[in-house]
């Protein structure tokens, strides 16, 4: 037998015994079966690390059995497999001498110990075991495995998991894939936050059953979601050929009309984000993600077929369509007056800004970047006192979409330009006009008094120090209050999977926006609205367990017959 790889690790015990040994950079626990045999497992337990050398093992069946003292986890030995717990512990290969005991300290590679660990990880989020799902991508990290693969087969498995497509986990993860490729924080704290966005409420959930690929339908995605033919629109975007197709033919669907409150547009702009740097590190799971959005847009709720948005369509359908040949490049865009119109104008102003800054040549992807700014705006001016209101429906977050509708259309523009594309710049400027009645007075959206000038954002979002961060917002570096945005991102401030996505999601389109606008000297003096508003919100309290709200508007409809009213 070859010996080079083995190690000494102690000399024969009596038979029963077990022994702690520090070697070659390990904590092994050695255990004396047999005086023919020994084993040697790691001598921390994979669950809280309490010395396994200390536990007590018993013959049962043929098999011994190794009980740790600590919460009572059960381990097979010699092989360490888990009978009682959520992990198996490490076992070495070992061996009798003449002179003692001896183990080969070699970890087994990665191809041998991948499937095994992904099996593991899936478990660990089916028990809902946040702190064996974490040791366990940690593994694959210090084997090797990429953290973008394990990134893209979780939102694989929750591409497959998800009942209606497409969700909150899934977006917010293209921004957490952006933050991996870019080191930002440790790849397995990010990896975390990720699962807990895309496993929320998928606990044990099957698979669903995607409708076969079919490569001759591909050309009539656009017409079988519209018909809310899931089985034929699945069919046909897994039997596509291109990608970028596929996304064109998505964008034509989000914005054939307005879909679940802007969510479409978003949901596809974030997903092309998030497929695309998988897909730039050879991860598979292209398919499942993008299957998962066709899902979303075929339940998606049509808003513009909706009374509150009649009054649109009308103005919309007696407008000629806006097309991309108007556009001329180096035009001046006099932003003032499209702020003004948007913000503060009726419905007809703020589509009338849209349409003359295409007349005017503009390019749209600044248009949609103006619009992301203005949604900026209305977030400073959002009343807080909404938040806690328990008769009406809006809320800090349903403010935050218009933001991020805006950012997504810029984006999408940016990436792939088109006529369709074009209509997503009306919807924006409706989103943000829309909102307008849940502005606050002056004196609620006046900014708080400055404080300590040398303070830095993290701290004063710590402190929830409105007017301190507001004003860091505008004149810190935004090399800067990038840093300071993502930690807080990742830093536990929000509590609920939903308002943790969104906290996300919304930090990263008001950084895009903001570099993005801070080079573009038409709209660089509005360029810090989007910062400015996203730590105005973020300064603020929000109610996210909302328990007490659920119940009293249960009570109200269910006995009153009463709902919840809209303010916009």
């Amino acid at each position: 037998m070859q010996h080079d790889d083995w190690v000494k690790l102690a000399d024969a015990l009596p038979v029963g015994a077990s022994k702690t040994v520090k070697t070659a950079g390990r904590q092994l626990a050695v255990f004396q079966l047999s005086e023919t045999k020994a084993c040697a497992i790691d001598n921390r337990c994979p669950h809280q690390g309490y010395p396994l050398a200390t536990g007590d093992t018993k013959s049962d069946g043929g098999e011994v059995v190794l009980t740790c003292a600590w919460h009572n986890w059960k381990f097979r030995l010699p092989d360490g497999a888990c009978l009682v717990g959520g992990e198996a512990v490490q076992a070495y290969e070992t061996e009798m001498r003449d002179d003692g005991v001896y183990a080969r300290l070699v970890d087994p590679p990665l191809e041998v110990q991948r499937g095994t660990l992904y099996e593991a990880l899936e478990a660990a989020i089916d028990d809902e075991d946040d702190g064996r799902a974490a040791r366990t991508m940690e593994r694959l990290l210090m084997l090797g495995e990429p953290a973008m693969q394990v990134l893209g087969w979780l939102c694989a498995l929750s591409a497959k998991r998800l009942e209606w497509g497409f969700e909150h986990g899934l977006a917010a993860s293209a921004d957490l894939a952006d933050m991996l490729s870019r080191k930002v924080a440790p790849d397995g704290l990010v990896l975390l936050q990720a699962l807990q966005l895309l496993m929320d409420g998928l606990a044990r959930r099957p698979a669903q059953a995607f409708a076969p690929a079919d490569e001759r339908s591909g050309g009539a995605l656009r017409t079988l979601v519209a018909d809310e033919d899931l089985a034929g629109a699945e069919a046909a975007t897994r039997g596509s050929a291109s990608r970028d197709a596929l996304l064109d033919t998505f964008v034509d669907i989000a914005t054939d009309g307005f879909l679940d409150f802007g969510h479409g547009l978003i949901f596809v702009a974030q997903a092309e984000q998030l497929s695309a740097r998988l897909a730039d590190h050879g991860d598979p799971h292209d398919h499942p993600i993008l299957t998962s959005l066709t899902r979303n847009l075929v339940f998606a709720t049509r808003e513009h077929t909706l009374p509150p948005m009649r009054h649109f369509m009308k103005l919309v359908a007696a407008r000629e369509p806006l097309s991309l040949a108007q556009v001329r490049l180096d035009v001046s865009f006099d932003v003032e007056p499209f702020f003004s119109h948007v913000l503060d104008g009726d419905l007809e102003s703020a589509i009338d800004a849209v349409d003359q800054a295409v007349a005017a040549g503009i390019e749209p992807k600044r248009i949609a970047l103006a619009l992301g700014l203005a949604a900026g705006e209305r977030l400073l001016r959002f009343d807080p006192a909404h938040e806690h209101d328990f008769d009406i429906t809006e809320g800090w977050l349903h403010v935050t979409h218009a933001l991020t509708y805006a950012e997504a259309t810029f984006q999408l523009l940016r990436r792939r330009p088109s006529d369709s594309l074009l209509r997503a710049l009306r919807y924006g400027a409706r989103f943000i006009q829309h909102m307008a009645p849940l502005d606050g007075p002056p004196e609620v959206v006046a900014e708080e008094p400055e404080t300590d000038p040398t303070a830095d954002l993290a701290a004063v979002l710590d402190q929830r120090d409105v007017g301190a961060a507001r004003r860091l917002a505008r004149t810190s570096p935004l090399a800067e209050l990038r840093r300071a945005i993502e930690s807080d991102m990742l830093g536990d401030r929000l509590t609920r999977q939903i308002f943790v996505a969104h906290h996300i999601k919304t930090g990263a389109a008001a950084l895009r926006l903001a570099e993005a606008a801070a080079t573009d000297p038409d709209l660089a003096s509005w360029s810090r609205r989007p910062l400015e508003g996203t730590v105005r919100w973020l300064c603020h309290p929000m109610r996210e367990r909302r328990i007490a709200r659920n119940a009293r508007i249960a009570e109200r409809f269910v006995r009153q017959g009463l709902r919840t009213r809209d303010l916009c």
